[in-house]
C-alpha cells in the first residue's frame, strides 16, 4: 500500500422500518426512493426475507437476515455506487467481495464491510416492544454484540427500530451519543 493518505468521505445513512418488505412491490417502492434520495447504506427492518445472505437488488447489495415464522427479519442495503473514501488516487466502492454477515438473527443484523483500508460493522436491528416478556433479555443480548464489535471495529454504523418513544417534551432532534438528526419526519403511518 501506498504512503498516500487514507481519505474517508461522508456517506448517506438511513433507517427505516417499512412494516413489511414481503412483497416485491414493496421492495422495488423503497429501492427506488432510496436511490433517488442518494442513500449510501439503508438499515430497514421487518424485511421478512426467507433466508438469509446477500443478493445484489437493482442499485443495491441487499444484505438479509432471514424471518422467523413471516415476522421480522433486518436487511442492510448499500448502493452499489456508493464510495467510502479514497487513499491517493484510489477510490474504494463496495462490492458483495467486501461485505461478510457476522450475525443473522430474525432481529439482529451485523455485515463486516472490509475493503482496502476501510473496515465498518454495519447492524440493523428491531429490538422487541416493551410490552413483550423479554424486552431486558433482548436488550442485554444486543449489548453483548455491540461489545463485542467494538473490540474489533473502530466504526459501527447501525440504524434500528428501538420500540422507543420519546415524551412531547422532549428535545425538537434525536440525538445518540454525538451525532444529532438534523431534520425528523413525521410518523405518517
Amino acid at each position: 500500500m501506498s504512503d498516500a493518505p487514507v481519505v474517508p468521505v461522508d456517506v448517506l445513512l438511513a433507517q427505516y422500518n417499512p412494516m413489511t418488505l414481503a412483497s416485491n412491490a414493496d421492495r422495488k417502492a423503497l429501492a427506488t426512493l432510496a436511490h433517488k434520495s442518494n442513500v449510501s447504506v439503508l438499515f430497514a427492518q421487518e424485511g421478512r426475507a426467507k433466508r438469509s445472505g446477500i443478493v445484489e437488488y437493482r442499485s443495491y447489495l441487499v444484505c438479509k437476515s432471514a424471518a422467523l415464522h413471516g415476522q421480522w427479519g433486518c436487511e442492510i442495503w448499500i448502493l452499489l455506487k456508493a464510495c467510502f473514501g479514497f487513499v491517493g488516487p484510489e477510490s474504494f466502492t463496495v462490492t458483495v467481495e467486501h461485505l461478510s454477515i457476522i450475525i443473522g438473527e430474525p432481529r439482529f443484523l451485523a455485515v463486516a464491510l472490509k475493503m482496502g483500508p476501510f473496515s465498518a460493522a454495519l447492524v440493523s436491528f428491531h429490538a422487541s416492544h416493551k410490552k413483550e416478556e423479554n424486552t431486558v433479555q433482548w436488550w442485554v443480548h444486543a449489548k453483548r454484540h455491540f461489545t463485542l464489535f467494538k473490540t474489533v471495529f473502530s466504526t459501527i454504523l447501525s440504524g434500528a427500530d428501538a420500540n422507543v418513544t420519546f415524551p412531547t417534551n422532549a428535545p425538537s432532534t434525536a440525538c445518540v451519543g454525538y451525532v444529532g438528526a438534523k431534520a425528523e419526519l413525521p410518523n405518517t403511518r
